[in-house]
């Protein structure tokens, strides 16, 4: 695992105790920048829907992103942003820069 990733895992758990796969989804709602259904997330990870949804009720109980009904289809669910969950990402994303910039 290179230094970046470990150093943004930890800084991740630290502050939120997030899990690799929570964090994963997380930076794909935000560095994507759409609007996508759990099972858009679960194609794009490779993971069981199961997981996602797990994944996915963490981060909402933290509010780092809302669900809201698909108008198109009623019975899926839409994963979007909030406004905690792009700070959190803004601040996760200059770690590496911060990093590169302090040698």
């Amino acid at each position: 695992m290179n230094l970046s990733f470990q150093i943004i895992k930890n800084s991740a758990s630290s502050h939120f105790a997030l899990t690799v796969r929570q964090l994963a989804i997380l930076s794909l709602v935000y560095n994507e920048a759409i609007e996508a259904s759990v099972d858009y997330y679960s194609k794009t990870l490779n993971l069981s829907k199961p997981a996602v949804t797990k994944a996915i009720n963490r981060l909402e109980e933290l509010k780092l992103v809302k669900r809201k009904p698909d108008t198109q289809d009623g019975r899926k669910v839409i994963v979007s942003s909030t406004l905690i969950g792009q700070n959190y990402i803004q601040q996760i994303q200059t770690i590496p820069y911060s990093m590169y910039h302090a040698c």
